[in-house]
């Protein structure tokens, strides 16, 4: 294969792993080796990372595991709050041009209005509700899911929890519909132990059938053979989470420690 080739494959499969997100960056960092970054050692900033891939996640130091485990995400990389004052020059321009696209809009529905009743002053044509109600917007919803927008606060005439209250209303009738909410729910570290517990069953019925597992890791046999354990369904079980989070392998591509012995 010509250096070129390798080139383009390497950059391919960083592609297709990199395309899970953040958690990709516990296997990626595992690549980089030692030699490349020992002359930045002194920085406090260095990342701990050995390059003794592809040795088990247990034989790592303590510290690069801590390192590695610390998962980022888009609050921790674009160092995001929930609300900040927001006056750069994009945004005034943007927000300039959305104000004025809804006054134009306002100028032709009242237009409308007094080709339809000739003759008739505007404060008429108001009192008695012809007129659109005019509540000047000026907005901007950008790609990534955040909002730009003007607001007025009446500082002088009412208390923060007034105010808060105020907020909490229009946030809750207002907050953009196909934006959605991030979910705060987690997991439970139970859950987690419990994939642990999958994935290491179905490492051993890869190596050895349950009747082999008995007599050669006698450990494993009496940690896990319980009276409810179903060991070739939770083994399918850690199949079925490595492909959810690995989503870009075919059905085809499988861990290294499947199928399980019959």
């Amino acid at each position: 294969m010509q250096r070129g080739e390798v080139w383009a494959r390497l950059l391919r499969d960083h592609d297709r792993i990199n395309s899970i997100g953040y958690e990709s960056e516990v296997f990626l960092e595992g690549f980089f080796l030692e030699e490349i970054i020992w002359a930045a050692r002194a920085h406090p900033k260095t990342p701990v990372i050995s390059g003794s891939f592809p040795y088990p996640w247990q034989s790592l130091s303590p510290a690069e595991r801590k390192y590695r485990a610390d998962i980022r995400n888009d609050i921790k990389v674009g160092e995001l709050t929930p609300v900040e004052n927001c006056g750069d020059v994009t945004t005034a321009e943007f927000l300039l041009e959305k104000a004025k696209e809804y006054l134009d809009q306002y100028r032709e529905a009242e237009m409308r209005v007094h080709q339809k009743h000739p003759g008739v002053g505007g404060g008429t044509l108001r009192r008695a509700g012809k007129l659109p109600p005019y509540c000047p917007k000026a907005s901007i919803l950008w790609d990534d899911g955040s909002e730009s927008t003007i607001v007025k606060i009446e500082w002088a005439h009412f208390t923060d929890d007034q105010i808060v209250d105020a907020f909490r209303k229009w946030l809750k009738s207002d907050r953009p519909k196909t934006v959605g909410k991030p979910d705060r729910r987690g997991h439970k570290r139970i859950s987690e132990r419990v994939k642990l517990e999958q994935l290491g069953i179905m490492r051993l019925l890869h190596r050895f059938t349950l009747k082999e597992l008995r007599t050669a890791c006698p450990r494993a046999w009496k940690h896990y053979n319980t009276a409810n354990r179903r060991w070739h369904r939770d083994a399918k079980k850690a199949r079925a989470c490595f492909h959810s989070f690995f989503p870009f392998l075919s059905d085809e591509e499988n861990p290294i420690s499947w199928p399980p012995k019959r």
